[in-house]
């Protein structure tokens, strides 16, 4: 084994301690995103040098597909710059007004979380996100945030809608879909609104709304989106 090799698989190591400790922390999204990254090239890195090597040939198709899927989501990412308040807006005037605020959530963290769950298994996904309810001085700038493995509210904005969008996010990266706001996360969205309260929100009227709002959406989800 190279000290290539060896160096790689020890990066690898401490990186993912290193993300084990963000997500324990509730650190932003956009840290873990980072870390994440810098783990998956450590082990494209690692791939190269095994295969350089001749431990490893088979992994060349993996290989390409991890980086069509990482630029593929870069793109997403910086098209979402933009895209998100579009979203945003379209919340704000046709799912929102319908949201019920759960008032003490705190309080009912451990229920929200069997919901979760619930929804999670629904979806034949395994592992489903942690839950965690925070003051608004724990999050400042927004209502709530998700990555793959938790999703983190502030008790004061703590609307089922919110959980929903957030939960949305999880379940597209878990997915491998990370399009930050794009069609396939909004298409999750409005699937999770229309089957979860289908009263409130009928994904005709959805469709309609957010074709109006000029919102791009997918509720079927390709195998390999990049």
């Amino acid at each position: 084994m190279t000290d290539g090799v060896t160096a790689l698989k020890q990066d690898i190591a401490e990186g993912e301690a290193v993300l084990a400790q963000a997500i324990a922390e509730n650190a932003p999204e956009e840290q873990i995103r980072e870390i994440r990254e810098a783990i998956e090239w450590c082990r494209l890195e690692l791939a190269n040098e095994e295969f350089v090597g001749g431990h490893n040939p088979v992994d060349v198709a993996a290989l390409k597909d991890i980086r069509a899927r990482m630029a593929w989501s870069r793109h997403e990412l910086e098209l979402d710059k933009e895209r998100a308040p579009r979203v945003y807006a379209w919340e704000d005037a046709n799912i929102h007004p319908y949201a019920t605020l759960l008032t003490d959530a705190a309080a009912e963290v451990d229920m929200l979380q069997q919901v979760i769950n619930s929804i999670w298994a629904d979806e034949g996904l395994r592992n489903p996100p942690a839950l965690k309810i925070v003051t608004a001085d724990d999050l400042p700038e927004h209502g709530g945030c998700a990555n793959r493995d938790a999703i983190t509210i502030r008790s004061d904005q703590c609307l089922d809608t919110v959980l929903f969008h957030e939960l949305a996010h999880s379940m597209a990266r878990a997915r491998l879909v990370e399009d930050g706001h794009g069609k396939f996360w909004l298409g999750i969205y409005m699937r999770l609104l229309n089957k979860l309260m289908p009263r409130k929100f009928k994904m005709k009227d959805m469709r309609a709304s957010a074709t109006a709002a000029g919102l791009q959406f997918k509720t079927r989800l390709p195998r390999k989106p990049w």
